[in-house]
């Protein structure tokens, strides 16, 4: 035993085992920060919308008032479910009141108007009996 060469220094397991432990360990991070990394522009992509070509689909809804106005107030709330017929702004009255005693003092006036005309023809029936009377005056 005394004659066994001694065993060299440089050949043991120690500093193979150490490079393949830094490689396994830079893999392992590298590998980490990717999966990290990936999960969160995953999360991001979720929230935020991007387009290439600036088409976005979606459905147009066409609502519009039976009647031009100012809006007084508004009476939903963003993502409220509604039914049909359920009302979603007040319009100021004030306008349609200014138009509807116009168009009620109109009324009027043609009623007058109306009545006007019935009693010229009541004059002109009378005008008419009298002349057909003064015509057969006349033939006899």
């Amino acid at each position: 035993m005394a004659d066994a060469p001694p065993a060299p220094a440089g050949n043991g397991p120690g500093p193979a085992n150490g490079r393949k432990r830094k490689a396994i360990g830079l893999f392992l991070s590298v590998l980490a920060v990717t999966v990290i990394a990936g999960f969160a522009y995953w999360q991001y992509r979720q929230t935020h919308v991007s387009t290439d070509d600036a088409y976005i689909d979606g459905r147009i809804h066409l609502v519009s008032a039976r009647v031009q106005g100012n809006v007084t107030d508004v009476e939903v709330r963003d993502h409220q479910p509604l039914k049909a017929g359920d009302p979603l702004l007040r319009i100021d009255p004030e306008p349609f009141a200014v138009r509807e005693s116009g168009a009620a003092s109109a009324v009027a006036a043609g009623a007058g108007d109306v009545a006007a005309a019935r009693a010229d023809l009541v004059a002109a029936r009378s005008d008419v009996t009298a002349a057909v009377k003064d015509l057969e005056g006349a033939k006899a």
